[in-house]
């Protein structure tokens, strides 16, 4: 990695929160320099932080960055690191992986049993999915008739098709899924059984609409290739450190998820780099501060209330295929197969 690498103890209340604890680290990857930061959380104290250019041309990409920080950082506080009790990082990474369209193709495999499974296939096949100006995310269809139940055989059958059209991810959307949603979760099962990353419709959004939900599916399918490397990296290097701690993400509405619902339910971090700024800002009272995104995610715990719905359900495809903006509101006055 190259450029300069920086990371100091901040004098300020160190001496203090050395002997109080509970410590707290965050770590946030901006377009130039990944930031990490210390603090002591009651009464803020900032302890120490670390600054490292992003990686952008790693090999493990922007992840070997925050492994970077992280370890300066470390090595900065010494024994203090002792009194760290969660990491947490805020990353645009799935953001940016959208606008970029850097994404693989993924498969969409539908469900649907009689009497309506020519409007369950048609409303699981979503085409191309427009996701910026020039920028689609495309791809392949299967579709399995749950009439007489699930043959796994024939689910089995539509991953390898899927696999063998160049998808590299795959999301499973069902009719009435919302209310029954094993099917889903099996056949994600036996998609992830055979290597491939995949997710469900109902994980995504509790919404009634098969065609939303599928959307959010696919769109949330598009990054686990490159969300579950960043997990594995972030993890790694806090085992390298010897840090046995929670490991949080910062979510798009400012919320905290844990390591696994990162895995399996990255678009929830869309808007999680603004998130971090504004209340790393609030945090701290200062809405210029400069060290606000680093410090937002250290600022969370746990307990911050729950995503009902991905951000990625405020995606739907028009009679052209393009992604348009809408409304999530979940409505049971759409009957039939449209839940």
């Amino acid at each position: 990695m190259s450029g300069a690498t920086t990371a100091a103890p901040l004098t300020r209340n160190g001496d203090a929160q050395a002997a109080s604890g509970g410590m707290r680290i965050g770590v946030d990857v901006g377009g130039t320099f990944t930031k990490a930061v210390a603090i002591e959380p009651a009464p803020f104290a900032l302890v120490a932080e670390a600054v490292v250019p992003t990686s952008h041309e790693h090999g493990h990409g922007v992840n070997a960055g925050v492994a970077a920080a992280l370890a300066q950082l470390l090595g900065t506080l010494g024994e203090r690191a002792a009194s760290v009790d969660l990491v947490a990082f805020s990353t645009t990474q799935a953001m940016n992986a959208l606008l970029e369209g850097d994404v693989p193709r993924v498969g969409v495999i539908g469900l649907g049993a009689k009497p309506d499974l020519r409007k369950a296939r048609k409303r699981s096949k979503v085409g191309t999915v427009g996701l910026a100006p020039g920028r689609d995310l495309e791809t392949e269809h299967a579709f399995l008739d749950l009439t007489h139940g699930l043959d796994e055989g024939a689910a089995r059958a539509a991953v390898e098709q899927l696999a063998g059209a160049g998808c590299e991810a795959v999301a499973v959307s069902g009719a009435f899924a919302v209310e029954a949603p094993e099917h889903e979760l099996r056949v994600a099962d036996i998609a992830a059984e055979a290597g491939m990353p995949a997710c469900c419709g109902h994980q995504l959004s509790g919404a009634y609409g098969l065609e939303t939900r599928t959307v959010s599916a696919t769109i949330n399918a598009a990054i686990l290739p490159a969300i579950q490397r960043t997990a594995g990296v972030v993890e790694r290097a806090m085992e390298e450190s010897g840090l046995d701690v929670p490991l949080l993400v910062l979510r798009g509405d400012a919320g905290a998820m844990d390591i696994e619902a990162f895995r399996r339910r990255p678009s929830f971090t869309v808007g999680s780099g603004p998130a971090a700024a504004w209340s790393g800002s609030a945090a701290r009272g200062s809405a210029g501060s400069v060290r606000g995104a680093p410090t937002a995610p250290a600022c969370h715990t746990p307990a911050s209330r729950r995503l009902r719905t991905s951000p990625a359900a405020g995606l739907r495809r028009s009679h052209r295929g393009r992604a348009i903006a809408t409304t999530t509101r979940s409505s049971r006055a759409r009957a039939g197969v449209s839940r």
